[in-house]
């Protein structure tokens, strides 16, 4: 015994003591649970919207196309590094933003203001520029309205564009996500074996008691 308890009684946790602490441990358990699900749902939601947003930029989503803004003529109202989601409409009118022009590799489409509704089709006009632009935009070379703007994010949807960033951005953690559920799949199966074993072998069990002859 050591000095420090040598002539009196070694404290004794109550098995009150034990159930607060096991209780407490159970909190700090569930809250870690809950974290881990809350950050892994996040991630899972983050690496689905990218892909949308990326996808966006190449086809149409529900009748709404990404586009990433690479200029300042639309600034302070669209910043670059903005994506513009664009819906196409029957009649525009002076005063909304449109996307319009070829889009291609090489070639990038414009986001302007309308100016005036010409019978040639619309004048338009970058916000931060001081003239209109050279050239009225026919309507069959309009892609659509900007309905909503959202800043920055364009910058990351530019990366994932490239063959890199697809991979850090899209593949790599898409295929994180696949693997980590085919995982939970191999977990429950083996679970549900597990459990049924030991089922078995409890009810194996049950029944060696009741065979005659069995010392008691």
């Amino acid at each position: 015994m050591s000095g420090r308890y040598r002539g009196t009684k070694r404290p004794v946790v109550s098995s009150i003591d034990n159930r607060a602490l096991a209780w407490g441990l159970g909190i700090k358990t569930g809250y870690m649970k809950i974290l881990g699900k809350t950050i892994y749902g996040i991630f899972v939601a983050a690496v689905v919207l990218l892909a949308a947003l990326f996808l966006g930029t190449h086809i149409s989503l529900f009748g709404y196309e990404v586009k990433v803004v690479q200029s300042g003529s639309m600034e302070p109202a669209i910043q670059v590094g903005s994506i513009v989601i664009i819906v196409p409409e029957t009649a525009y009118k002076v005063g909304d933003v449109i996307t319009f022009g070829p889009d291609t590799r090489k070639q990038i489409p414009i986001t302007h203001r309308i100016a005036e509704v010409t019978d040639g089709g619309f004048v338009t006009k970058g916000d931060a520029n001081e003239n209109t632009d050279p050239q009225p935009v026919a309507e069959r070379d309009v892609i659509g309205r900007v309905a909503y703007s959202v800043p920055y994010i364009g910058h990351v949807v530019a990366f994932a564009r490239t063959k890199l960033g697809y991979w850090l951005l899209v593949g790599l953690p898409a295929a994180a996500i696949i693997l980590d559920e085919f995982a939970d799949i191999v977990w429950e199966i083996r679970k549900h074996f597990a459990i049924k074993r030991y089922r078995e072998e409890k009810r194996r069990k049950r029944m060696m008691e009741f065979l005659p002859g069995k010392q008691t």
